[in-house]
């Protein structure tokens, strides 16, 4: 682990610390006195403008501030884990966050993927194995003894696809997963089925998902509608499930950013 640098933001008191753990940028927001974590998928929109999709950021530093300061509670610590995509390196996003062990018990995708990729290739499980295990303990070692239902993972699109997977596969170290624009849609209803069935069941965890109802998130309804009956049969409901639909949202960051204070509601308990 090596730190690269240290850089403000606007509107927020602490510095961002950027990190180096053998070759994966992470970006770390250390409030004093935290007591929650958040851990979040594509580190590179979370802070910093200059490494964001089109230069807008998700904002939740100053958004959590905000509604953890409304609610009495000190400011999350958060990990910001960037994907490992490039242009060198143009599968390295679905490597990192495709649920691994689906596709190796032979589910396919049925769309939006533009090169053969091999089984042996995934790493989806040593990605996230490598969050817990690895960064969070280097950077911020008190998270990992917060109690479950204060650490949170969030991921958009294929990073929402990796939360869900990484809540159901290793339930005791997220309590709650916030999955904003579930790309489903990558294989479809198997998909669906396959992950809500691996989820565990309801009384611990408890989940969050969103949709907008523009461009790719327009072909989300009727797979994420599945989702919901689905979750709902396994007896999430209330405090323990959210799906939230954003008319005019879109699948971008800046629509993803309008979104975060509801999330962060909804995990302190509103």
């Amino acid at each position: 682990m090596n730190r690269v640098k240290s850089y403000s933001i606007r509107g927020v008191r602490e510095p961002i610390h950027r990190f180096d753990f053998d070759g994966r940028r992470v970006d770390l927001w250390r409030p004093s006195r935290s007591t929650h974590l958040l851990v979040t998928h594509d580190g590179q929109n979370i802070f910093d403008r200059r490494t964001a999709t089109n230069g807008f950021t998700w904002r939740i530093a100053q958004t959590a501030s905000r509604i953890f300061r409304q609610h009495g509670i000190p400011t999350p610590t958060v990990v910001a884990v960037f994907h490992s995509g490039s242009r060198q390196n143009p599968d390295g996003r679905v490597l990192d966050l495709a649920p691994e062990d689906f596709f190796k018990e032979g589910m396919r995708p049925t769309r939006n993927v533009t090169t053969d990729i091999t089984l042996d290739q995934l790493r989806g499980n040593l990605y996230l194995d490598e969050i817990y295990e690895n960064i969070v303990p280097a950077l911020a070692p008190e998270a990992t003894s917060f109690p479950v239902a204060n650490r949170a993972l969030l991921g958009s699109s294929m990073g929402a696809i990796s939360t869900l997977y990484e809540v159901g596969r290793k339930p005791e170290r997220y309590g709650v997963g916030l999955a904003f624009s579930p790309h489903w849609i990558l294989v479809g209803d198997p998909l669906v089925h396959r992950m809500i069935h691996w989820l565990p069941e309801s009384g611990v965890n408890r989940i969050w998902m969103s949709r907008g109802t523009k461009k790719l998130d327009a072909q989300y309804e009727k797979t994420q509608d599945l989702a919901d009956q689905l979750l709902r049969e396994r007896g999430y409901k209330g405090d323990n499930f959210t799906s939230r639909i954003y008319r005019g949202a879109s699948h971008n960051e800046r629509s993803w950013s309008r979104q975060v204070a509801d999330s962060l509601r909804f995990w302190l308990g509103d």
